[in-house]
């Protein structure tokens, strides 16, 4: 059954094209790309919980690699503030990153964080918090070399 795989890569796609997250693309690598991602969250004091690369299982199944990876990214901070502004905001954490190779390299892009802003706006502070520390990460991505 190659279509559940092909459907989930297409949803992640459609969702990232729907929304309007934080992103930042240069070129290089995947492996660039994830070393200097996790450089990025290191001087933020974040750190790169786990990478999930959705393309194996697509791969196997006979599709071309999609080169896609799923950073997920946080602080332990961030489980105290999302308890105190808003407990649901733990569905959120730890934050997802999107990795996408495209013509120019590599693209990171966040999740839309406005969208849990216009649904939760006692949580607005904080997640404006996360959305800033992301823009802050992802500029920093952008200027490594």
């Amino acid at each position: 059954m190659k279509t559940p795989f092909l459907a989930l890569a297409l949803m992640i796609m459609t969702a990232q094209a729907a929304a309007t997250p934080v992103s930042a693309s240069k070129a290089g690598s995947m492996q660039t790309a994830l070393d200097d991602l996790s450089l990025a969250l290191i001087d933020h004091g974040y750190q790169l919980v786990k990478v999930q690369p959705i393309d194996h299982a697509l791969v196997k199944r006979g599709y071309a690699d999609p080169g896609i990876r799923i950073a997920f990214v946080g602080k332990q901070e961030q489980v105290q503030q999302a308890l105190a502004a808003a407990p649901a905001l733990l569905n959120l954490l730890p934050l997802r990153l999107t990795m996408e190779k495209d013509a120019d390299g590599i693209r990171i892009s966040s999740d839309d964080l406005a969208q849990w802003r216009e649904r939760m706006p006692s949580a607005g502070p904080v997640l404006q918090e996360w959305e800033d520390e992301l823009v802050a990460i992802l500029n920093d991505y952008r200027g490594m070399h």
